[in-house]
């Protein structure tokens, strides 16, 4: 409640101090670098290029959220079967 704000602009462009607290102090507890991100729309297409090897395979439920989809379409080397 202390940094809660509202506004028009996109939570990607406002970082609460908050926010840059938990990354310093997460990356203590892990030892090693952790992002703390604002939203899912930056969270999908920063964490899967990390998390999915070029040689493993992805399935997604039809359901998936849409920055999941947007995510997985611009994984670099990735063969994409026809419909």
């Amino acid at each position: 409640m202390r940094y809660e704000a509202r506004c028009s602009s996109s939570r990607t462009y406002v970082q609460a101090p908050s926010c840059v607290e938990l990354d310093v102090r997460l990356d203590e507890l892990f030892g090693r670098r952790v992002l703390v991100v604002p939203c899912t729309t930056v969270g999908h297409p920063t964490a899967l290029p990390v998390l999915i090897g070029s040689h493993q395979a992805l399935i997604i439920d039809p359901q998936v959220h849409h920055g999941v989809r947007e995510a997985v379409n611009h994984l670099p080397g990735r063969e994409r079967p026809s419909r």
